[in-house]
Formats: C-alpha cells, sequence, structure tokens
C-alpha cells in the first residue's frame, strides 16, 4: 500500500470512528473539517506556559518567508500530562501547526 493510500484509509477510519462514537456518546462534541494546505509546523518541547517562545518563532519564520497565515492555527498535544500523574512539563511535546497560503 503506498503511503498517500495509506494516509486515505487512516483520514476514513478516523472520519468514520468519530461519527459513530462521538456524535452518539458525546452529542455536545461536533465533528468539523478544517481546511488543509500547505503547512508550516514547529515541535515545542516544554511547559505549555512557554509556548508563546514558539509560536514567536515560527511566526517570524511566516513573515520572513512572505506568506499569509490561513486560520484557524493547531495545536496536537503529541505528549503532555497523564490522567493520573502531571509528568515533568519539561517533557511535554506540542505541535504547532499553521496553514500558510501566499509567497
Amino acid at each position: 500500500m503506498t503511503p498517500r493510500a495509506r494516509a486515505e484509509q487512516l483520514r476514513r477510519e478516523i472520519e468514520r470512528h468519530n461519527r459513530l462514537y462521538y456524535n452518539e456518546a458525546a452529542p455536545e462534541i461536533s465533528v468539523r473539517q478544517l481546511p488543509g494546505g500547505k503547512c508550516v509546523c514547529l515541535l515545542h518541547k516544554g511547559p505549555y506556559e512557554q509556548l508563546g517562545h514558539s509560536y514567536a518563532k515560527i511566526l517570524g519564520y511566516i513573515k520572513q518567508k512572505g506568506y499569509e497565515i490561513v486560520m484557524p492555527t493547531r495545536e496536537i498535544y503529541v505528549k503532555g500530562p497523564g490522567m493520573i500523574f502531571k509528568g515533568n512539563p519539561a517533557n511535554y511535546l506540542t505541535e504547532i501547526q499553521i496553514v500558510v497560503g501566499g509567497a
């Protein structure tokens, strides 16, 4: 299976899961499709309180390249506090994703 076909298969599975699980189990949760496109990403390692430094860095890069930001921005919480233990905030991983256009 090609990487593109595998990605499409995973997307369909996630959509099916979201429709079946969230809409039935938690009707207050909505599923929506965000716009796609060219994306600038940065992996922030550290506490959430320091995300501002990473946003300054990624926004500076976007400005330097002459890109236009397509809202909304996204944050993927790769590693953070657990359900029981807080963990070490210095090891939290957050991926910042900003869809861009132009340039």
